[in-house]
């Protein structure tokens, strides 16, 4: 898994959550790296078209009770 493939410049993974959802085929990997994070489809591993951008580099995440990302 290398989010960064096709990117100008590289970032390592910096941290990952796992949003497991009931229906089969829609669980979520969330990947942060660098300032940016993507968001894959486990079931086929096809990366969300849009990358979410931070103004700072993500260095934790966790999901709450209600799956939302923090």
């Amino acid at each position: 898994l290398s989010p960064s493939i096709n990117e100008s410049e590289i970032h390592s993974v910096r941290c990952v959550a796992f949003a497991e959802h009931a229906d089969p085929g829609r669980s979520l990997l969330w990947c942060a790296y660098g300032s940016k994070l993507k968001v894959y489809n486990v079931a086929t591993w096809i990366c969300d078209w849009k990358d979410l951008i931070f103004p700072a580099l993500i260095n934790c995440m966790c999901l709450d009770n209600r799956g939302q990302l923090w």
